[in-house]
């Protein structure tokens, strides 16, 4: 082998090293991009489901005063539903950043993007019905439970 075929030979190798770690740094902002997106979807997830469980509080009975009627402390129950409910919305607006980062990125973690976000649809669609209930409970609630 003759030191130009040499050459063309380092160089060829040379290039093919730099693809592979290209992959390999293309893999690594997936990885990374996706513990991201995970990330941000599990708060979105715990808050919908604590404003939804606050929905059912106030028929435990629990913490219930014995001078407080049932249909004033249902209605009273729809404040904390509003306030998680609102939570829920402000970790929906961050995994709206996180999937939508302001500039366009290579096709993996456009990918990752169009994979999440059903959660960012989903968890926006759930906080304000939420939102909504709570806040019926809380000025309406009474008028629910008349007789009790």
């Amino acid at each position: 082998m003759d030191e130009d075929q040499l050459r063309r030979h380092k160089a060829l190798f040379l290039r093919e090293v730099q693809e592979q770690v290209k992959m390999t740094d293309v893999d690594q902002q997936a990885i990374d991009y996706e513990k991201l997106i995970r990330g941000a979807i599990w708060p979105v997830v715990l808050w919908c489901v604590i404003a939804i469980a606050a929905v059912g509080f106030p028929f435990t009975g629990w913490l219930l005063p014995s001078s407080e009627r049932f249909a004033s402390w249902f209605a009273r129950a729809g404040a904390p539903v509003t306030i998680f409910a609102l939570i829920a919305q402000t970790r929906v607006t961050r995994l709206a950043d996180v999937l939508a980062p302001g500039h366009f990125g290579r096709t993996a973690l456009n990918n990752l993007r169009d994979k999440y976000r059903w959660w960012k649809s989903a968890g926006n669609a759930v906080a304000i019905f939420m939102t909504i209930v709570g806040t019926v409970m809380w000025a309406y609630g009474d008028l629910f439970w008349n007789g009790r």
